[in-house]
């Protein structure tokens, strides 16, 4: 009886290891600013903002999960930290004079003043330049990762890893939110870069410019670092105002262009209302009550008993 051929076996290949999506920061930043301007939503529209019927209450409930959800928020920010550091590390890696030349640069760029004509200059234009406040942004971002760079080595020498990164978590969550929004204000200056009508270009400068000058002057770093005088402080804050006060003229159609249909509002302070007094007929009838305070009645009456 013949003998069959041995069957070829095809050697089992080692699965390759999926290596973890990287850190988002755009979606970590936004799930992070979401709380606050649901808050002061509901707070800026009194009692409209607390009643259920308007959900506001309800939203801002439903947004708390967006700081655990994925992982905490905390947890995200520090991928994003250690991203940032592990890039950095790599700028001083190869030979000894390279790495000894890329580190001279890099103290040099630290020890170098600052212009003080530009961080005293106080003019609008200056202070609403978008070339400085992105400038300003990458500055800060910067200099967060190096200072801690520098603290995590110190530290790391002086107990171990473990401890000197649970030690330094509050600069490491201060890094990454600073690259977060260094990255939002790159990509939003972009788009506004990019738009064509000029009246929708300024609205979205006013709305980069405010974001950026009031994230850079609520931050102490650049003031720490001397990069912003206390004239070009008030300068900011002047100008936060200001942008708050132009922003105001177009807040309404800004709301409108979602086009969000009142059938997924569901909100009676949002429905679009043709007539003074709608918005507490809404109200009225949300709660069972037509037009004018009459009772609506949504079960048929009982038939009369003879």
């Amino acid at each position: 009886m013949p003998v069959s051929p041995a069957r070829r076996v095809a050697p089992r290949r080692t699965p390759t290891p999926r290596r973890p999506p990287p850190p988002r920061p755009r979606r970590t930043g936004a799930r992070r600013a979401a709380p606050a301007p649901a808050r002061a939503r509901r707070e800026s529209c009194g009692g409209h903002g607390f009643a259920a019927n308007n959900r506001l209450g309800a939203w801002r409930s439903d947004h708390d999960i967006f700081q655990t959800f994925e992982g905490d928020n905390t947890v995200l920010l520090q991928q994003v930290a250690t991203l940032l550091l592990k890039k950095y590390q790599e700028r001083f890696q190869g030979s000894p004079v390279k790495a000894t030349f890329s580190y001279l640069k890099e103290a040099l760029g630290r020890m170098m003043p600052h212009n003080p004509l530009a961080t005293h200059d106080a003019d609008r234009a200056s202070v609403r330049s978008h070339a400085g406040l992105l400038r300003a942004m990458e500055y800060r971002s910067a200099r967060l990762l190096q200072s801690a760079a520098s603290r995590l080595a110190q530290m790391t020498k002086e107990t171990n890893a473990w401890h000197a990164w649970n030690d330094c978590m509050s600069h490491l969550v201060q890094l990454a939110n600073a690259h977060v929004e260094r990255v939002v204000l790159g990509g939003f200056l972009a788009r506004v870069e990019a738009e064509a009508d000029p009246a929708t270009r300024a609205t979205l400068a006013a709305m980069a410019e405010l974001f950026a000058l009031d994230r850079l002057h609520a931050d102490p770093v650049l003031r720490n670092e001397e990069y912003i005088a206390p004239s070009r402080a008030k300068a900011m804050e002047r100008e936060v105002r200001a942008l708050c006060a132009e922003l105001r003229q177009v807040a309404e159609p800004l709301v409108a262009a979602f086009d969000i249909p009142d059938f997924v509002l569901r909100a009676p302070i949002g429905l679009h209302h043709t007539q003074e007094g709608s918005l507490f007929d809404e109200y009225l009838s949300a709660v069972g009550f037509g037009a004018g305070g009459q009772a609506v009645h949504t079960h048929p009456a009982p038939a009369p008993q003879h």
